[in-house]
């Protein structure tokens, strides 16, 4: 990304313009997509509780639920002091006034792709039980749907909600729902589900979660165009 980046900042303005719009379109599906391609990692997580004790797991709870908002409320308090120290005003926070009505948020992704995803992974389920090869499909169908769910679906939730839930709980609930049916379907148990899903350290197309994974890499090389138009765009303000 960075030798990617610096080639095209050292190229003529005009050039390096060219390059960018031509591959303007790849850069945004990615972009888009980019979060789906952690999913696979989240969606196997059950797998490592699958040989520690119930009270070594509910320890590691304690720690995270203990420690995580302590960390957020030290950080918080901390960077409060510093501002003081420094000088700076301290950022507030303004209630909506009453009567203002809240933007919902709007996802990238169309209703059409979601029902087209909603096809591919119901008849790719009911297909690869009696053809398993095509539970690859079915995996990476499952993925991309969850995804695709989990961005649209905060347009119904209230304001409050919005502010605590993140789209990776959707993704992640809905996955596990659609792989837990799946398992019972086949007659398999889930963790044998989610070992076929997905194989840790294995290539690309060891398992379907692997190829998902395997895309950010391109998504991270792609941030040098991103940058670089950035780059133009500041560079023409200041000419």
């Amino acid at each position: 990304m960075l030798i990617l980046f610096s080639a095209l900042a050292a190229s003529e303005d005009d050039d390096a313009q060219k390059v960018v719009d031509f591959m303007e379109p790849g850069t945004t599906l990615l972009t888009n997509f980019l979060p789906s391609f952690f999913i696979p990692a989240l969606i196997v997580a059950p797998l490592a509780t699958r040989n520690i004790a119930s009270i070594d797991i509910a320890k590691f709870l304690s720690v995270i639920s203990i420690g995580l908002p302590s960390v957020l409320v030290f950080t918080g308090h901390l960077i409060q002091l510093l501002q003081k120290l420094s000088g700076q005003t301290l950022v507030k926070t303004h209630k909506k006034p009453k009567g203002v009505s809240t933007v919902k948020p709007s996802s990238w992704f169309s209703p059409a792709l979601e029902k087209m995803f909603i096809a591919s992974t119901a008849g790719s389920a009911i297909l690869s039980l009696a053809l398993p090869w095509l539970k690859g499909i079915f995996y990476v169908s499952t993925t991309f749907l969850s995804f695709i769910f989990a961005s649209r679906i905060p347009r119904v939730f209230p304001d409050v909600v919005r502010q605590y839930w993140h789209p990776l709980m959707s993704t992640y609930s809905m996955a596990t729902v659609i792989l837990l049916l799946f398992s019972k379907l086949a007659g398999q148990e889930f963790f044998t589900t989610l070992a076929e899903y997905f194989v840790g350290g294995g290539s690309p197309f060891a398992a379907a979660g692997n190829f998902v994974m395997f895309w950010l890499e391109p998504s991270i090389i792609s941030f040098a165009f991103g940058k670089l138009s950035l780059y133009c765009r500041e560079k023409i303000h200041w000419n």
